[in-house]
């Protein structure tokens, strides 16, 4: 099974993006938070959009094998889908496949009432097939970055696990040519 065909998964997820309450300018009202101290959502086993998830009045989703797959089709769109619930500490894991596509970046956000945020984004679809994106040694060179990324991310815990962690994903998905 390649990585295309893994399921979206949230440990925990992202705030809520569709507030207009800023709390720099006004007083706002209590958000509501995650009542459970853990939360996963499979994609791949949905056929609607979850109650506890909104989606862009413009966005187009299908739930398939591949999770929550988003349409873009004409310039300008952004479809986006976020938690109707607030974290407050935790961490987040998100499996996730780059779209396909000149201009489109795929991402995922953290993000606050005051639009502090976290982004992840993953617009090098022109990489695909390179050298550098089939390159071995340097898959093995980032495996370092990612895993002081992670003991940054989740202070207290072993790199060394990461690194493992890291090692086999990457090689598992060399041999899946991803």
């Amino acid at each position: 099974m390649g990585l295309t065909r893994l399921a979206t998964f949230f440990a925990l997820a992202a705030v809520s993006i569709a507030d207009t309450c800023n709390p720099l300018n006004a007083r706002c009202p209590p958000n509501v938070g995650l009542a459970t101290s853990a939360y996963e959502v499979d994609f791949t086993k949905q056929s609607s959009i979850p109650s506890e998830w909104t989606i862009s009045d413009w966005a187009t989703v299908k739930f398939g094998s591949k999770g929550a797959e988003f349409t873009v089709s004409k310039r300008f769109e952004s479809p986006q889908l976020w938690t109707n619930f607030y974290i407050h500490y935790g961490k987040v894991e998100i499996v996730a496949q780059v779209a396909p596509g000149t201009g489109i970046v795929s991402s995922a956000v953290l993000m606050s009432d005051d639009a502090d945020e976290i982004d992840w984004e993953w617009p090098l679809e022109f990489l695909a097939g390179t050298a550098i994106h089939r390159s071995l040694e340097l898959r093995i060179l980032l495996l370092p970055l990612s895993s002081l990324t992670a003991v940054l991310l989740y202070q207290g815990t072993n790199p060394a696990l990461y690194y493992l962690i890291g090692c086999g994903i990457y090689f598992w998905a060399y041999t899946e040519g991803e």
